[in-house]
């Protein structure tokens, strides 16, 4: 058996999909990867912006993504 792919080798493979926090708590969208960090955006009219480092990504399943946050 071959080893389990890496969910985070192609971060475009993850843009939009919904992030939440450790405690299942919906936090946004992932919109872009720059350099070492995930830019989540949340809300239409009132936009709120995070920016989380890639390196506090825990797991990816068909809800989205998880981070240790």
């Amino acid at each position: 058996m071959g080893e389990r792919a890496n969910p985070f080798a192609d971060w475009t493979r993850l843009l939009n999909k919904s992030v939440y926090s450790i405690d299942g708590k919906k936090i946004g969208f992932l919109r872009k990867v720059i350099a070492d960090y995930m830019l989540i955006k949340k809300g239409f009219i009132i936009l709120t912006k995070y920016f989380v480092p890639t390196s506090l990504a825990e797991s990816v399943s068909k809800k989205g993504i998880r981070i240790r946050v």
